[in-house]
């Protein structure tokens, strides 16, 4: 896969080449997690944070980047637990400036998280973190609502199996 920055269709139809015919939903994390980091060379970190089922924390999934202490996040702190509380996107431009932002990474310097929303459930949510400065814009935002989107569908549809 390229090292230089693909379009959001170039990526989204290389997510869909990878993960189309699967239904398990680690195996679809797993993969776009590597396209996402691997198409956009600003995206440090690419990865999942999961809702368990009645509980009020997420727990970590798949992502591509450098490993993680972070494996639980209550609903209530961090940018991740915040993105799914409001059930919006959120994007910190500055994780240095911010007091809710849960370091992971000293070299991280934005964030940007997306909820997976079943309806008004919580899947849980699309983490990006940037070792760059205001890293994430609106391509970014759309590129990774548009992921948020399809990932839903396919859980949807590995229920339905």
């Amino acid at each position: 896969m390229p090292a230089t920055p693909g379009t959001c269709e170039q990526i989204l139809s290389a997510m869909r080449s990878y993960t189309g015919h699967e239904d398990d939903l680690t195996a679809v994390l797993a993969n776009i997690a590597a396209v996402l980091k691997a198409h956009r060379p600003h995206y440090a970190w690419v990865g999942f944070y999961l809702c368990i089922a009645d509980s009020q924390e997420l727990v970590l999934g798949p992502y591509q980047g450098l490993p993680t202490c972070t494996t639980r996040i209550p609903l209530t702190a961090g940018i991740c637990g915040l993105a799914a509380r409001e059930r919006k996107t959120i994007s910190i431009p500055d994780v240095r400036a911010d007091p809710r932002y849960i370091a992971c990474s000293p070299t991280v310097l934005s964030e940007v998280v997306v909820p997976l929303l079943d309806g008004v459930r919580v899947l849980g949510v699309v983490d990006v973190d940037s070792d760059a400065l205001d890293a994430f814009g609106s391509e970014d935002q759309a590129l990774l609502e548009a992921v948020a989107g399809y990932i839903v569908e396919k859980y949807r549809r590995g229920r339905q199996t």
